[in-house]
């Protein structure tokens, strides 16, 4: 199966990331420090007029979407009612600050690496690249890093998400499968 990593899917993405958050509290306060990384550092290679999504939901939205989708019968959301914070940015570096971007992003995946985040997806393809990184302790999950490096055609936008919080990887995976999260087809299953 080839990976597509075109703005739309990149977006996808992130509105996916988005709509599978569900928590109690901002990844900010007490508790929730680890899973939580900070990509804010993507804002300075931002140009002021070039393409930028930024999303941010806080913890007591997220505790509502959940309430809401546990309240219509969506069971498979129980399991991660424990998320804290979805923080995610897609932006288009200028010309000039691309490579600069593009190694920002990749001494990302080194310090996670070196944080003992374990890499769930790797996919390199046309120069393009998807990571997905979890920190975990073997049976729960508390936090999830997503990095694209798009090199597509008439695409060059770099995406981070993360998702903070505790949740079990059986969960994740099963959500990542429903909502056709591209990378994820690729890693083993139970």
């Amino acid at each position: 199966m080839r990976t597509r990593l075109a703005p739309a899917p990149a977006l996808g993405v992130l509105l996916a990331l988005a709509l599978v958050a569900c928590c109690t509290s901002s990844a900010w306060a007490a508790g929730c420090e680890r899973g939580t990384i900070d990509g804010s550092f993507l804002l300075d290679f931002a140009d002021e007029d070039g393409d930028l999504v930024e999303l941010h939901i806080p913890g007591i939205l997220l505790k509502r979407i959940t309430e809401k989708k546990l309240a219509k019968g969506h069971e498979e959301w129980g399991p991660i009612r424990k998320l804290c914070a979805v923080h995610a940015l897609v932006i288009t570096p200028t010309a000039t600050r691309r490579e600069q971007a593009v190694a920002a992003v990749k001494d990302l995946e080194k310090k996670l690496i070196s944080k003992k985040w374990e890499r769930m997806v790797r996919v390199r393809e046309q120069g393009s690249r998807i990571n997905v990184f979890v920190d975990t302790d073997g049976q729960m999950a508390y936090g999830v890093v997503v990095l694209i490096i798009s090199q597509e055609p008439g695409d060059k936008s770099l995406v981070f998400a993360n998702i903070a919080g505790e949740f079990d990887l059986d969960s994740l995976l099963a959500i990542a499968d429903d909502m056709d999260w591209p990378g994820f087809d690729r890693i083993p299953r139970n």
